[in-house]
Parts: C-alpha cells; sequence; structure tokens
C-alpha cells in the first residue's frame, strides 16, 4: 500500500498545486486568526469587541471589505511557502555556478 506522500506525488503538479493551496488558504483563515487572538490576548489584554468567534467574525468581514491586513494573513501561509520555494531555487542555483 502506497503512502499517503507517494500518492500525492502521483497527482499532476496542477492537483498538487489546487491541494497545497487549499491547505494553505485553510491555515491561512483558521490557525493564524488563533494565534493572532491568543497573542494578542496575551500581549495586550481583551479583545475589545469580544472573544474569539467576534474576532474570527471580524476577521471574515475584514476579508469581505478587501482589508489587506486580513488578507496579508489569510494568504500567509501560501506566501511563506513560495518564499521557500525561491529560497530553495537561488540556494540550488548558486550551487550550480
Amino acid at each position: 500500500m502506497p503512502s499517503p506522500l507517494a500518492r500525492f506525488r502521483a497527482h499532476s503538479p496542477l492537483v498538487r498545486e489546487a491541494v497545497l493551496v487549499a491547505v494553505a488558504l485553510l491555515a491561512g483563515i483558521t490557525l493564524l486568526p488563533l494565534a493572532v487572538y491568543l497573542t494578542g490576548r496575551d500581549v495586550l489584554g481583551a479583545y475589545t469587541n469580544g472573544g474569539f468567534l467576534r474576532f474570527w467574525g471580524d476577521f471574515f468581514v475584514g476579508l469581505a471589505h478587501g482589508g489587506r491586513a486580513w488578507w496579508v494573513l489569510a494568504l500567509g501561509p501560501y506566501a511563506l511557502i513560495m518564499l521557500a520555494r525561491g529560497a530553495r531555487a537561488a540556494w540550488r542555483q548558486g550551487a550550480r555556478v
């Protein structure tokens, strides 16, 4: 029985990239807002508008209104992946020279 990674690699590059984008976006709209909320609560104090669910609601309202900070937060995991890919490509290119 092939491993999950082997099954993932068996798909076309387009499917793999779509899955990667979906997972990164899911992390960007669930895990990062939670991390921001918890860090803000510990450093700055309680969220003025309520608890985490209210913060999360404000996060989605910010996304809907095109707030840049909210979109940077949501797309951050995928941007980090792309940055790591670029660094890896630069490292490999430098090793060939």
